[in-house]
């Protein structure tokens, strides 16, 4: 699996998990998707590093979804920063595999 493969496997993890259970690994049953991306990229996923990404994204959701947010030009510069901090937490999760083709 690729850098590329990889980063887009824990994204859509990430993001699969975020829809289903919120921003927390709860339980054991919470834990079998870990455990599954952790096999798919042949990596070990830990769950406070999932976390954490999902923290990130928690914020992202109530920035994109906050009304009262004041339009004042920087709102765009506000989500590019949430957007890269989770792409560093997706970069961390992922490793640093081939770079090319298998």
């Amino acid at each position: 699996m690729t850098r590329t493969e990889a980063r887009i496997a824990v994204r859509t993890a990430l993001t699969d998990h975020f829809r289903e259970y919120g921003q927390w690994v709860e339980n054991l049953g919470q834990e079998v998707p870990i455990a599954a991306l952790s096999a798919r990229i042949n990596k070990r996923v830990s769950v406070d590093a999932f976390e954490e990404a999902l923290r990130v994204m928690q914020r992202r959701y109530k920035f994109d979804n906050d009304t009262t947010y004041a339009p004042d030009g920087d709102r765009g510069k506000d989500r590019r920063k949430l957007e890269e901090e989770l792409t560093e937490h997706i970069n961390n999760i992922a490793g640093s595999g081939p770079k090319g083709e298998k």
